[in-house]
């Protein structure tokens, strides 16, 4: 068994919110086989959310 810890949502939220870079290895297993789908998941959020705060922004200037 390798050293690598798994990666769960918490811990990727965790790391959106104190906005950390890291470089996270996870073996592949049956607890980190939807691992690619929770990091495009938080991509997507991540965009999302920047589309719609600049929406807003440009909302607000046109007010």
């Amino acid at each position: 068994m390798t050293n690598s810890k798994i990666l769960n949502f918490d811990s990727l939220k965790k790391i959106k919110e104190n906005k950390h870079t890291s470089y996270i290895a996870a073996p592949q297993t049956k607890s980190s086989s939807n691992f690619s789908d929770i990091i495009n998941d938080e991509i997507t959020n991540f965009f999302l959310d920047a589309i719609h705060k600049n929406y807003l922004r440009n909302k607000q200037k046109n007010s």
